[in-house]
């Protein structure tokens, strides 16, 4: 007499076999796209690195600590658009994003010197190899552009000698920054005009 399986059982078997079976199914990774490497070279400083800052005016020096050197990855979810009344799906992909924060500090007391953080591809859902690198600060200006950035051959900094330096302005009436960055080394110079009073910190060392 041949004994009958019960359903739950049969059920199970099912829901198990299935289970099994979509683990082998393995998904393509997510795609990400990288900030470019060039670029990053001149900004991505190592975590507790410091730098003293002279003003040209009053003499005054900035004790500085790179405080925030870090790269993120962004999630981007999958983008529904349609073509020709067909509807489509751009896949989701990451992104990465880079903040470099440095902070002031005078005896006690700690004030943010720098931040920015870069922005997005403009190529939103294309993910692309490599894309330029675009550091903004708080303030919406933009303290460096790897691609439109004026490049100087070398630029004397306090008696130093720096090479492949590159120099970014950001002009609006309200506010007027120039930025000259070194790689591996960082802002070397920075020049802020705010309701027509202009200061200027060059760095006089660093470790």
């Amino acid at each position: 007499m041949k004994k009958k399986i019960p359903v739950i059982a049969i059920v199970a078997i099912i829901i198990f076999t299935a289970i099994g079976c979509k683990k082998e199914i393995s998904e393509p990774p997510i795609a990400k796209s990288k900030l470019e490497i060039s670029g990053l070279a001149y900004m991505q400083l190592t975590k507790g690195k410091y730098l003293i800052y002279k003003d040209s005016v009053s003499g005054d020096l900035d004790s500085v600590v790179v405080t925030n050197s870090s790269i993120k990855d962004i999630y981007s979810p999958p983008y529904n658009y349609v073509i020709l009344f067909f509807p489509a799906t751009f896949p989701a992909y990451y992104y990465e994003s880079f903040t470099l924060t440095l902070t002031k500090y005078n005896g006690m007391l700690q004030s943010e010197w720098f931040s920015g953080s870069t922005t997005p591809p403009n190529f939103n859902f294309i993910v692309i190899d490599s894309f330029p690198v675009e550091l903004i600060e708080p303030d919406k200006a933009i303290a460096f552009h790897y691609f439109n950035n004026r490049q100087i051959s070398f630029l004397i900094v306090e008696g130093k000698t720096y090479t492949q330096v590159l120099e970014y302005t950001w002009n609006t009436p309200n506010k007027k920054t120039t930025y000259y960055w070194a790689k591996t080394v960082g802002i070397i110079k920075r020049v802020v005009t705010i309701a027509g009073i202009t200061k200027t910190q060059t760095l006089l060392r660093n470790n």
